[in-house]
């Protein structure tokens, strides 16, 4: 109601017509990030839809209604970024690793006999294990460590066995091979080398071990070029080869390998009396040519 006053002195009051308020457009406001924009990005992508609008704080706020069908899509994508999750994933790279190191652990590339003490005392810095002696048998290289607490500490000229003597440990392997026979040792081949006093790691006192030393147990030695070409002929033959590498191969003097074999790779097999890592990798034929000073052929006499 509106009072007005005119001039002549006079009041009239004049009823106004009453205003209704519009109504409020049928819509609904949904508070913005709800769902965070990058989840709905990511996980649309993952589903091959289009991402669905989101509302900032800035923006006006009003947005149609859902319809059913944006409901499902909504639903599918909340079921997509619950998949994604990283647990899930952290789960299958986990599950993957173990079923990888199971398999590696499983492996045996060389066929031969392999003591898992030998690989333990390795990994724990200790003395390494060699082949035991009920597993010795003809035809087959055991692998034998100068340094194995069965010998390793045996007098070997002005040092040990354990430090020095790979070409006694040599000749006991090859031995083992031609024979079967298990009254040799890494041992025995030292004390002769100790009573004829080329008890060393000199060049000259390792050939006297590998040759002189090997006749004395009946085996007969060749000498033989460093080359690819004659230690496939040796091998094939059945007869193993000992190589004598220069210094700074395998250590900080020259020493004494046993190469048993050629693998499937045409890689030699070689046990290394001084090292578990050199006697477990293969090696290459120019790897071993490339650093011989000496190579020698072995057979029964």
């Amino acid at each position: 109601m509106l009072q007005r006053n005119y001039p002549d002195g006079t009041e009239k009051r004049v009823v106004m017509p009453h205003r209704r308020k519009p109504a409020k457009p049928a819509s609904i406001r949904l508070k913005a990030h709800r769902i965070p924009p990058t989840v709905l990005t990511r996980t649309a992508k993952a589903t091959g839809e289009a991402p669905l609008a989101v509302l900032s704080p800035s923006s006006s706020g009003v947005v149609p209604a859902l319809s059913p069908a944006s409901r499902a899509r909504t639903s599918r994508v909340a079921t997509a970024a619950t998949a994604l999750s990283p647990g899930w994933i952290w789960a299958a790279v986990a599950a993957a690793a173990l079923l990888l190191l199971l398999v590696l652990t499983a492996l045996n590339p060389f066929g031969q006999p392999q003591t898992t003490e030998a690989g333990a005392s390795a990994a724990a810095g200790q003395t390494p294990g060699s082949t035991p002696v009920a597993l010795w048998k003809k035809g087959a290289v055991p692998r034998l460590y100068s340094a194995d607490d069965q010998w390793g500490s045996e007098a070997y000229g002005a040092s040990t066995l354990g430090l020095s003597g790979a070409a006694p440990t040599a000749v006991a392997m090859v031995y083992v091979y031609e024979t079967g026979a298990t009254d040799v040792t890494p041992a025995s081949v030292a004390t002769w080398a100790n009573e004829h006093n080329v008890a060393s790691t000199s060049p000259d006192a390792i050939n006297t071990v590998l040759t002189e030393g090997a006749s004395t147990l009946g085996l007969s030695v060749d000498s033989i070029e460093p080359s690819n070409i004659a230690i496939r002929q040796a091998l094939a033959q059945g007869r193993p080869v000992v190589a004598v590498l220069a210094q700074g191969t395998t250590g900080p003097v020259e020493s004494a390998v046993v190469i048993c074999a050629i693998d499937q790779d045409s890689r030699l097999v070689v046990n290394d009396p001084t090292s578990v890592e050199n006697t477990a990798r293969t090696w290459s034929f120019d790897e071993v040519v490339d650093s011989a000073k000496e190579l020698y052929a072995y057979a029964l006499a």
